[in-house]
């Protein structure tokens, strides 16, 4: 009997630290909700002018038969295969296409459009390109590298058409 009468209180006084830790866990959380984050909004939804000199060309030369999606990530283009490890994915998840020209009947992805400035010219973007080319290949989906000092707009669509054929 003299143990139950230590060992309530003692069990007492470990459910209530408990019920406090939980407690001041629950306002910590609802206060970390309420403090101000360290976001804003980009001002604008291209990174470069060039990007969006590109876009307006696709969707006057291309519009009318295909969407043109700016900044698809390639895990919307590209899954790894069933049976195969997971961490396949991470060769591709966090990497996106400048723009990709989709079929307006069923949305399917018909060509990959990278915009290639200045920072391609680095080995590291060079090794990431030709991965990204690779996977294209192994999937089928043709990619097309366009130079942002060579973006004239009838350029660009014969190098378009010479793709899509």
């Amino acid at each position: 009997m003299s143990i139950l009468l230590i060992a309530g209180p003692i069990l007492l006084l470990l459910l209530c630290i408990g019920i406090g830790i939980f407690l001041l866990n629950l306002f910590k959380n609802d206060a970390r909700v309420e403090e101000e984050l360290p976001y804003e909004k980009k001002p604008f939804v291209f990174d470069a002018m060039t990007e969006l000199t590109l876009y307006r060309a696709l969707i006057e030369l291309y519009g009318d038969k295909y969407y043109v999606f700016p900044e698809i990530g390639y895990g919307k283009l590209i899954q790894v295969k069933r049976g195969a490890e997971k961490r396949y994915r991470n060769r591709f998840d966090k990497k996106s296409a400048d723009f990709v020209l989709c079929d307006k009947e069923r949305a399917v992805a018909r060509l990959v459009i990278e915009l290639d400035g200045s920072s391609h010219n680095s080995e590291k973007r060079m090794e990431r390109d030709a991965r990204v080319d690779k996977m294209m290949q192994d999937i089928g989906l043709p990619i097309l590298h366009l130079k942002t000092s060579a973006m004239d707009k009838e350029s660009v669509r014969k190098q378009i058409e010479n793709i899509l054929k």
